[in-house]
């Protein structure tokens, strides 16, 4: 299935999924896919409005986003990026997106991750999905990315 968990601990191999400490789940489809050198999460992360507060209701994916980090060890390194929409002040916009970017890396290590696998870094608007043309595109690019920088051999 192409995913990063070996087919013989694959509690689905015809379907790609992430590591999960649950052997009933590992390699399962979730709320995180590892793909293409990124780790593709199902459900955002949630801020509180103007604010880098993360919300409890995002604790399941970044838990999902940990596990998968704890059980890949051959992930080195992962630049989690902040992304905002264009509304508002483009300066303001990139220190939140960054302040962001870190409350993600710090809830990170403070549930088990190590600090030197992690870096921050916010785009702001800059690097938009889709067009900010209308309410339901502005929020595609508010956003928290996970790129994979240093992947083993």
């Amino acid at each position: 299935d192409h995913d990063s968990v070996p087919d013989a601990s694959d509690a689905c191999p015809d379907r790609p999924g992430a590591p999960s400490p649950d052997a009933r789940r590992n390699g399962c489809p979730g709320l995180v896919l590892i793909e293409g050198g990124v780790i593709r999460i199902n459900r955002p992360v949630f801020f509180a409005n103007n604010s880098d507060r993360i919300l409890p209701r995002s604790n399941a994916v970044l838990q999902a986003v940990a596990d998968t980090l704890r059980l890949s060890p051959g992930i080195r390194r992962v630049a989690v990026e902040g992304h905002t929409d264009d509304r508002g002040n483009a300066e303001a916009n990139l220190a939140l997106s960054q302040r962001r970017a870190e409350s993600v890396v710090r809830w990170l290590t403070e549930h088990g991750i190590t600090a030197a696998r992690l870096e921050a870094h916010g785009y702001g608007p800059n690097r938009p999905m889709v067009p900010n043309s209308n309410g339901r595109n502005r929020a595609r690019n508010r956003r928290v990315e996970f790129h994979i920088t240093d992947p083993a051999s």
